[in-house]
């Protein structure tokens, strides 16, 4: 999904998208040191490195280190190193980098955050419901054994070092 050039991830064309990265049409970059208001819609690839305060459509959302939006984003994909705040809906694949924080409300289909990432707000998952846990599972934890005074636990249980 990232190449580099020049040291610096660069997003590759969306799925089924036959356009390269170098390909500047549907390409909005907001600079370092720029500050930006408004409304964004059906760009193919946001990528910003200053200030962004705005309503967002694309089909790829990237938020360098040091960079921030702020608002409502819809976007199919998103990898995130700066700041997000805001309501943030990604169809497919959310990417928090170790430098990255989200606040607000995301929605996403697969997720990954990297140790180090921030998130304060809410994690809804597309299409998710609800699955009752099995009464054999249950009864399994129940029946984990205690753990002994050395802090093993007998039958190859063993406890949390979280």
């Amino acid at each position: 999904m990232f190449a580099k050039k020049n040291g610096v991830p660069v997003a590759d064309a969306p799925t089924g998208d036959a356009r390269s990265s170098d390909d500047p049409d549907g390409l909005v970059v907001i600079g370092k040191s720029t500050h930006v208001s408004g409304k964004i819609g059906a760009c193919r690839v946001l990528d910003v490195y200053g200030v962004l305060e705005a309503d967002v459509v694309t089909e790829m959302l990237i938020v360098r280190e040091g960079g921030g939006i702020k608002g409502t984003i819809m976007t199919h994909d998103a990898k995130i190193l700066g700041v997000v705040d805001g309501i943030l809906n990604v169809a497919e694949h959310l990417d928090i980098e170790a430098t990255g924080q989200v606040v607000g409300t995301v929605t996403y289909k697969t997720l990954s955050i990297a140790k180090g990432a921030r998130f304060l707000g809410k994690l809804d998952l597309h299409g998710a419901t609800a699955e009752p846990v099995e009464q054999s599972v249950l009864e399994f934890v129940e029946a984990a054994p205690a753990p002994l005074a050395n802090g093993v636990v007998p039958n190859g249980f063993y406890p949390s070092t979280h």
